[in-house]
């Protein structure tokens, strides 16, 4: 590579143009910059940058003026050798995959409680999932009293339903204010609500063992849309819950994230410890025919000592349960 840069040959024969060699040392930091922001490995960047350049070199003669600049030519190249090497990981990542988990248990039935409630359990979601962050739980809280009162006026959640007493207990364990909700603080509360409270709680949290587990879970028709569970992904203090919502039939189409993105979702797990976690959905993305993919946060984390987790997604409509072996196969 050395003798070729140092070769005084110009890119093109037809016009002045910068030499290799000078083409080299004027853009080799910012293409070195540019594919290690793609691998996030710079010893591999370094390794791909010398592989871009050295087909730059041997491709110098086909390069045509017209086309673009020497700059977006040589970027191109070299953008081409990063998703190569990215390729090159995800296959070598793929046979490392042991043989897959047994399939998933599942079971749907429809949704017990009224509407309302299960828009409250939405609401007590949302604010357990940021209970570690204050400000954000309060503006999660701000105003339910109202909301309550509204849908009690709607016929949608009876006066009589404990869950507005869930919920003001949960802001008064968490001392969220504003929240103008007159229903009296209940002894008892839902098993995931109180085992996240509980988690909350503790003073010493252990540390969490990242890794990758595939899934790979169908679950049945969720409000009009089928949603398959591909995998789980921990790194540091996060997990993420990766799905795909896509058409149930030919025809149908999931609008968005489908269920998922409706303020009634809810999606509870539990792991073989007893604990319950939280996931709230993230970012999505569409392939512009009808197929969803996004992920969802889990709090508190899961590590890679979970063998096995129960999946509990509610919609206004439906409940589904999913028993899910977990095999996790690689670190992130």
């Amino acid at each position: 590579m050395e003798d070729a840069i140092a070769e005084r040959a110009p890119i093109v024969t037809t016009a002045p143009a910068e030499t290799f060699a000078a083409l080299y040392e004027r853009t080799f930091p910012k293409v070195y910059a540019y594919v290690a922001s793609l691998l996030r490995d710079r010893a591999a960047a370094e390794d791909v940058t010398a592989q871009a350049f050295e087909r730059a070199y041997r491709k110098r003669r086909g390069y045509r003026p017209g086309r673009g600049s020497m700059d977006a030519w040589i970027f191109g190249i070299a953008r081409n050798a990063a998703l190569d090497e990215l390729r090159r990981r995800q296959r070598a990542a793929a046979a490392e995959l042991p043989v897959p988990p047994p399939a998933a248990e599942v079971t749907v039935r429809p949704r017990d409680g009224q509407p309302g409630e299960q828009l409250l359990e939405h609401a007590a979601q949302q604010i357990l999932a940021c209970a570690d962050r204050p400000g954000d739980a309060r503006r999660k809280a701000y105003g339910l009293g109202d909301v309550i009162g509204a849908l009690e006026a709607a016929g949608a959640l009876s006066p009589f339903s404990p869950v507005p007493g869930y919920l003001a207990t949960v802001c008064e364990r968490l001392g969220i204010e504003g929240h103008a909700i007159t229903a009296a603080p209940t002894a008892a509360l839902p098993g995931p609500w109180l085992s996240l409270l509980a988690w909350y709680g503790r003073r010493h949290r252990p540390p969490v063992h990242g890794g990758t587990a595939a899934v790979g879970t169908v679950l049945p028709d969720v409000d009009g849309a089928r949603i398959a569970v591909a995998g789980l992904h921990t790194r540091g203090d996060q997990t993420l819950l990766h799905v795909v919502a896509g058409r149930d039939r030919p025809g149908r189409v999931a609008v968005d994230a489908g269920p998922l993105s409706h303020p009634g979702f809810c999606c509870w797990l539990r792991d073989d410890g007893g604990q319950w976690h939280v996931a709230v959905p993230g970012s999505w993305s569409s392939d512009g025919h009808g197929e969803v993919t996004g992920s969802l946060q889990v709090l508190p984390p899961l590590g890679r000592d979970t063998s096995r987790i129960t999946l509990l997604a509610s919609t206004l409509t439906s409940q589904v349960r999913a028993e899910v072996p977990l095999r996790w196969w690689a670190a992130p």
